[in-house]
């Protein structure tokens, strides 16, 4: 009897061995993004994505996609990754090395909707059926260096297409274009610093990034929960708002 119930616990100690984790090895911000009752099931699916990145398992990693996977590659120039046979082909374009080292080497963090890895190299998208990568932002080493900071929030409203961006140690900055305007040309403003937060708890966690220039304070939103008669408009994805300094309105508009 003694050796049956040592091979049962010798058999347990290797069926869940990648997996046997808990959410201390998440912060606090990734566990509110992931979801309290999904943290066993991201952590399966980093330890699943990392397995096979190591090993360069094409057909496993294209089952740990969201499809259509977007392929940022130089500023301006991209493709679409519209299936997983697409992806086998494409595969070492799409995960070089360096991208795959970004994956396996550094810290993930996350934002609203999303866990990142590395500088923002691959991002996870939380899905109704789990998780999947769904960006993958692949540079030259040069462009790379160049660009450091990677997107997070894109909100788009009638007069406004914003751009927040992530920097080097955790820094947030604030890119504006008036409407017209091309979004490859100079913007019309730039906040160069700010704070990122995360307010709420699961499901209801949303990303806030707010911005000083002068006397205005420029809030980006991502959206969290609303009671039944506040509903937001469809398709919105959150939120811009602007406070002057000596004001009492607070002007707001929808992002999309």
């Amino acid at each position: 009897m003694k050796w049956i119930v040592a091979l049962i616990a010798f058999a347990s100690a290797w069926a869940f061995p990648a997996h046997a984790q808990t959410t201390q090895q998440l912060s606090e911000g990734c566990v509110e993004t992931v979801g309290q009752n999904k943290v066993n099931a991201f952590l399966a699916f980093d330890a699943d994505l990392r397995a096979a990145l190591t090993k360069g398992d094409a057909a496993a990693v294209s089952m740990l996609i969201e499809y259509p996977l977007r392929v940022n590659e130089a500023p301006g120039s991209g493709l679409l990754i519209e299936d997983p046979g697409a992806l086998v082909r494409h595969f070492h374009e799409v995960f070089p090395e360096r991208v795959i080292k970004a994956v396996m080497e550094h810290d993930l963090f996350c934002i609203h909707g999303g866990i990142l890895y590395g500088n923002g190299e691959v991002q996870v998208h939380v899905m109704k059926s789990g998780f999947g990568v769904g960006t993958v932002n692949v540079e030259s080493p040069e462009t790379a260096k160049a660009s450091q900071f990677a997107p997070v929030f894109v909100c788009r409203t009638e007069k406004h297409s914003v751009l927040v961006e992530r920097g080097p140690r955790q820094s947030v900055r604030y890119r504006s274009w008036n409407s017209g305007h091309s979004v490859l040309g100079k913007p019309d403003l730039e906040i160069a610093s700010g704070k990122g937060e995360v307010h709420g708890t699961w499901p209801c966690t949303y990303s806030e990034w707010t911005f000083k220039n002068g006397k205005a304070t420029y809030t980006v939103s991502g959206l969290g929960c609303f009671p039944d008669s506040n509903q937001p408009p469809e398709n919105a994805r959150g939120q811009l708002s602007v406070k002057v300094e000596g004001q009492k309105d607070v002007v707001s508009r929808w992002c999309y």
